[in-house]
C-alpha cells in the first residue's frame, strides 16, 4: 500500500474512468461529485477517516461512478486491488461467492440511487443546484 498526497482542487479518481485501487482517506477532506447535464453535483464531502473507491475496486469492469476531489490538503493510502487478488486465492470456497452476492448487491444499490437522482430531477424539473467552484 503507498501514500499519495493531493492539493486543494486535485482530482484523485474520475467519473468513467477505469481504476481498481481502493482510496484509504487519512487526511483532509475530499468531495465526491458526478456529472449532469448542467455541470457537475456534490453527491458527498468525505472527512478522514473515510473509504472511496470501493464500487470499481470490488465490481470488476465497472468504471468510476463519480469524481474525487482534494478540497483541502489530502492525504490517501491507495490499496491495488491486484494486491487483494492475490489474497482471495487464500480465502476459504465458501466464502467466495458470498463476497459475489455483497459486491452484486453494492452495484445494484449504486444502480437505484442514481435511478432515485434521475427521479428526483424529473419530478422537480430540474437537476439540483451545480457545485460551486
Amino acid at each position: 500500500m503507498k501514500s499519495e498526497t493531493y492539493a486543494p482542487g486535485q482530482v484523485i479518481i474520475r467519473e468513467g474512468d477505469t481504476g481498481r485501487d481502493l482510496f484509504i482517506l487519512t487526511e483532509g477532506r475530499v468531495e465526491v461529485s458526478t456529472r449532469g447535464p448542467q455541470g457537475d453535483y456534490l453527491l458527498n464531502e468525505l472527512e478522514a477517516p473515510a473509504l472511496f473507491g470501493e464500487i470499481s475496486f470490488i465490481l470488476e469492469g465497472v468504471p468510476r461512478t463519480a469524481t474525487a476531489k482534494a478540497k483541502t490538503p489530502t492525504t490517501v493510502f491507495v490499496l491495488e486491488q491486484r494486491e487483494v487478488r492475490d489474497q482471495l486465492t487464500s480465502l476459504p470456497q465458501w466464502l467466495k461467492p458470498v463476497l459475489a452476492t455483497l459486491a452484486d448487491r453494492i452495484r445494484s444499490q449504486d444502480q437505484k440511487i442514481r435511478d432515485l437522482e434521475k427521479e428526483i430531477i424529473r419530478l422537480t424539473g430540474g437537476p439540483p443546484p451545480p457545485l460551486e467552484t
